[in-house]
């Protein structure tokens, strides 16, 4: 569309340029005629004398599920989009998310067979509200797939509800959540969420193990990067047991500066913290054993849902 502005004239003009959006409804009028018998076949998604066509399916599932909008305010938004003329009502949006979620069971199966597949999967939960009470929604998650299940609680026979954690074979990274310890065949902890508890309890007591090793983990993972550019697939036994040596070191460390730990609070929690190291050590240090293993759970916690617990986007990366 082209709009002058003043006279046309041989002097010339100058060309500007505005970017808009024309939203109106298209209403398309269907005839379905006779066979030769007089019969009338019509296709059962026109069953009905009025139905909605894909873009307004579509667009109510993307406000349902990324725009965060309750289904009366999406009808709401399309009817005022749509002039008035499409009618719909709160019920008419549920029935368009429904009927894609019913859609989509064969793609959400495809997505978890290819999670079956893998040899690691990174797996974490977050807080959701439902009517009140605290849900959870758990994601399972490898570099270009995710997947989410929705979950009343935490325990051991909440996850045994979950096919997925039923029938994998292979090892699960995660935050310290013991009940998870119960699938899969290995575990790696998740490193990041460790460095923090090292750096508080370096805030807290003074000591001078915990600073220590957060170097020494650190410095393990950036040797990691450098050897997997190398195109190695786990540190040689030799450096790898010069780190499980340092990391024991430690601990021995930390203990004997836990016995001069004035404050009775921070006391225990370092004890629980060394303890936990102490129990788990392999667990920790599974990056170290197998390259194909991640230091961390960050790429999880990063599939998480937001807080709203609705905009799921479930599905492969690019």
């Amino acid at each position: 569309m082209i709009k002058e502005i003043e006279t046309p004239s041989a002097k010339g003009y100058l060309t500007k340029y505005v970017i808009d959006l024309d939203v109106a409804p298209l209403i398309t009028e269907l005839h379905i005629y006779a066979d030769e018998a007089g019969r009338f076949h019509v296709p059962l998604e026109y069953r009905s004398d009025v139905t909605y066509g894909p873009n307004v399916k579509a667009l109510s599932v993307e406000l349902y599920r990324e725009g965060v909008m309750s289904n009366d305010r999406s009808a709401a938004f399309l009817n005022a989009a749509g002039n008035g003329q499409l009618g719909l009502s709160d019920g008419s949006i549920y029935h368009f998310c429904k009927g894609f979620s019913e859609r989509a069971q064969e793609s959400y199966a495809h997505l978890g067979e290819r999670l079956l597949n893998q040899k690691v999967v990174l797996t974490d939960a977050t807080v959701v509200s439902v009517n009140g009470k605290q849900n959870y929604i758990r994601n399972f998650s490898v570099g270009n797939t995710v997947i989410y299940h929705a979950m009343n609680e935490k325990t051991i026979q909440s996850m045994k509800s979950l096919p997925f954690l039923r029938e994998f074979t292979g090892g699960l990274v995660h935050d310290h959540e013991t009940a998870r310890y119960h699938f899969g065949t290995g575990h790696a902890e998740c490193n990041v969420h460790l460095l923090r508890y090292l750096k508080k309890n370096t805030e807290d007591t003074g000591h001078s193990w915990s600073g220590e090793m957060v170097c020494l983990l650190c410095s393990a993972n950036r040797e990691r990067k450098h050897q997997i550019a190398q195109g190695l697939e786990a540190f040689p036994a030799k450096e790898r047991a010069g780190f499980e040596e340092r990391y024991q070191e430690l601990i021995r460390k930390g203990r004997k500066q836990n016995v001069e730990t004035k404050h009775s609070y921070a006391k225990k929690e370092e004890q629980t913290l060394l303890n936990r190291m102490e129990k788990y050590r392999q667990n920790h240090l599974m990056f170290l054993n197998d390259f194909e293993v991640p230091f961390d759970n960050n790429m999880s916690e990063r599939d998480e849902p937001p807080k709203d617990g609705r905009r799921i986007p479930q599905g492969q990366r690019e």
